[in-house]
């Protein structure tokens, strides 16, 4: 019998085998190998393939129906399971061992993949447990599978190396904190955030517990954080503020409508908290860009739920020529009622959140939220593989886009400029 050359070939595992696993698994494939007549002559060897009573166990062991394929790279063959991991096999020329037969070898090959696929088989590890929360409705407007594709794009399979745990207060703030205390309950690994208000609860609920924000208006003016560099403590993510946006919106309306020159602003003047400064903050760098564009801009402030109706009729009667709505959590919630008042006085409105131009507003520019949704995966990958979120910058977005519900024009009887059609991301039609 010519024994099992050493080194036929080697493995490496992606992810690292169970060596236990694999130890036991080609030990037991060698004592078939070690038996007197495994292989003591070719006629032995026909006899045997002919009878399946007498065939090794181990041929019998199918591989995954959807894997492994075989797959050339560089003088080696990648074996590859359904679940997406592999190992590479380094082939060494059959000339450097001429006693093996062909049987031998393919024999050997059988053995060296049972022992793998029994290593893939082993549990991966922990299951992490991703808390979401937010303020808003469910279905949100960047979905979920958004942020779980990011995930997966990252080498993490729901429901295999993690499992969601989403929470939405359906437009309720006030149902936040026991939903933030039910996470924590949970012991989930991290908590990912929509919002603004989400994160200030997930902060107030846990001082431990990761928390990645997504979509955060303003981290610091909100008090979330102190610092965006380095924001310490257990929190970080993504700011949705960028210095620009609120001149870009109104260049926007600029240049579809060259004439116009006065603009209401409508935003959250709520009591001073930590929720209403964003709001604060955009008005600011609003009034700012039409001093610079000779734009008068009217402030039309709001805080309570029988007020909006009333200060969009002020702002018509002061000569508002068009409408911008500042996004937060209140003007959100009254999202239908703004969008039917513009469209009854035809007044053309820019909108900061694209729920407004999916529920039939005209035009919206602000962060693309589902950038932000994935860069959000990238800070839980990190997390999750051992950094501290205290260390991880908070960034602001890199992405935005314009949305236009052209079918919400033709009703207005606006002429959108074909300028202004290229550069959209998305038409509605």
């Amino acid at each position: 019998m010519n024994p099992i050359p050493p080194n036929i070939f080697t493995s490496r595992m992606v992810p690292a085998p169970d060596r236990a696993a694999r130890t036991l698994a080609t030990s037991s494939c060698s004592s078939m190998f070690s038996a007197p007549s495994a292989f003591s002559s070719d006629r032995e060897s026909t006899a045997r393939r002919s009878n399946a009573h007498r065939r090794p166990a181990y041929r019998n062991a199918a591989l995954p129906t959807t894997g492994p394929a075989v797959l050339p790279a560089a003088g080696r063959r990648l074996a590859r399971a359904s679940d997406g991991t592999g190992v590479w096999l380094d082939f060494q020329s059959s000339t450097r061992c001429p006693g093996m037969d062909r049987r031998t070898f393919f024999d050997v090959l059988a053995c060296e993949l049972l022992a793998i696929t029994g290593a893939i088989a082993q549990p991966a590890g922990k299951l992490y447990r991703i808390g979401y929360l937010s303020a808003g409705a469910n279905p949100p407007a960047v979905p979920l599978a958004v942020f779980t594709d990011a995930l997966r794009d990252l080498g993490w399979i729901e429901r295999k190396t993690f499992v969601l745990e989403p929470r939405f207060a359906d437009n309720h703030p006030d149902r936040l904190a026991e939903l933030a205390a039910e996470l924590v309950r949970l012991k989930v690994d991290v908590i990912v955030t929509r919002g603004t208000l989400a994160p200030l609860a997930a902060k107030r609920a846990t001082s431990t517990i990761p928390i990645v924000m997504t979509s955060t208006a303003d981290p610091m003016g909100s008090g979330i954080v102190s610092n965006l560099a380095r924001p310490g403590g257990n929190i970080t993510g993504l700011s949705m503020n960028s210095p620009e946006l609120a001149g870009k919106r109104l260049q926007l309306l600029k240049d579809m409508f060259p004439g116009i020159a006065t603009v209401a602003v409508l935003w959250n003047d709520a009591s001073p908290n930590e929720a209403n400064q964003y709001p604060a903050l955009v008005f600011a760098q609003t009034e700012a860009a039409g001093r610079t564009l000779g734009i008068r801009i009217l402030s039309v402030p709001v805080h309570d739920e029988s007020g909006v109706q009333k200060a969009l009729d002020a702002a018509l009667r002061n000569g508002a020529g068009g409408l911008i709505t500042i996004e937060d959590p209140f003007t959100n919630n009254h999202r239908a009622e703004i969008i039917d008042f513009a469209a009854r006085h035809r007044l053309p409105a820019m909108y900061g959140l694209r729920e407004f131009v999916d529920a039939g507003g005209l035009l919206s520019y602000g962060a693309h939220l589902a950038d932000l949704s994935r860069r959000g995966a990238q800070y839980v990958d990190k997390i999750l593989k051992g950094a501290n979120p205290g260390d991880l910058p908070i960034e602001q977005p890199t992405k935005f886009e314009l949305v236009i519900n052209l079918k919400t024009a033709m009703a207005l009887d606006i002429t959108i400029p074909q300028s202004i059609l290229v550069r959209a991301d998305e038409v509605i039609r």
